[in-house]
């Protein structure tokens, strides 16, 4: 059984984590890294539905041309103009000092920020375009793949997830090791999200203030709110909220429960 714990705060709370129905946050603690399920209820109207995610990730995505990875070179590469095997482990290839560098930062800030021992912490080095730092209380992972929409350009996502408890994710330390690096936010849903009734649910709810797109074959919906500058995207097993910029990670996390009180009453 997975046992709950009260966080408390010492000084004021966070304004983006005030409560809306008052009192402290309640977040569930995981016993282990194979079972982890966060119940936000405290971080929201109880009368949302349930609140529980079984994950939680923070990320930063960006992209850029392949041709300024630091290892294109401009004399004997040459761009790609299209998708392959060989031109994804190309770009993987030559971004391995690029991955390095990312890597050497994280480790450099997770030591000074959190004081992590060297033995504390596992660094995968970059491997087929993917970077790993382990930690007792989170993982790193940095990645530089094609950009499947445009050959010539990269994409580079640099994630926090598999937090291993509530105080992790509302440390002081977190928030000024990670300050505004993040643009989105995802979570993965307990139980898989039912598409179709939660797309009719959201369309009979027939507000101004919410926006929704979706496939003709209910695979995903985008929904976009008044409130918040950026797009939530909803997949059976996973919800990705996109903003348009960086924020600090208490910011994103009252981005996404201003999304589920703009929804109130539809269950996901």
């Amino acid at each position: 059984m997975v046992a709950g714990v009260l966080i408390r705060y010492a000084g004021a709370v966070p304004a983006a984590l005030v409560p809306l129905t008052g009192g402290p946050p309640k977040i569930e603690l995981p016993q282990s890294r194979q079972r982890r399920t966060f119940n936000m209820d405290g971080l929201s109207n109880p009368n949302a539905g349930n609140q529980s995610v079984s994950e939680i990730s923070f990320v930063n995505r960006t992209s850029g041309r392949v041709a300024d990875l630091s290892g294109f070179k401009k004399k004997t590469h040459q761009v790609p103009v299209e998708l392959s095997e060989y031109t994804r482990a190309f770009v993987a290839r030559i971004a391995e000092q690029d991955l390095v560098d990312d890597l050497d930062r994280q480790f450099a800030d997770l030591r000074r920020h959190f004081r992590f021992k060297r033995s504390q912490m596992e660094v995968q080095d970059p491997d087929d375009g993917v970077g790993v730092i382990v930690t007792p209380q989170f993982e790193y992972r940095a990645s530089i793949q094609i950009d499947e929409s445009d050959p010539s350009m990269y994409v580079r996502t640099q994630e926090v997830s598999r937090l291993t408890s509530p105080e992790s994710l509302l440390s002081e330390q977190f928030e000024v090791a990670y300050g505004e690096m993040f643009n989105a936010i995802e979570v993965t849903p307990p139980l898989l999200i039912n598409m179709e009734d939660f797309i009719d649910s959201v369309e009979d709810m027939d507000k101004h203030t919410l926006k929704i797109d979706f496939d003709r074959n209910a695979t995903w919906c985008q929904l976009s709110i008044l409130r918040v500058p950026g797009e939530m995207t909803v997949y059976a097993n996973r919800i990705s909220l996109q903003l348009t910029q960086t924020f600090p990670p208490t910011r994103l996390i009252d981005a996404f429960f201003q999304f589920r009180e703009e929804l109130k009453g539809v269950e996901f």
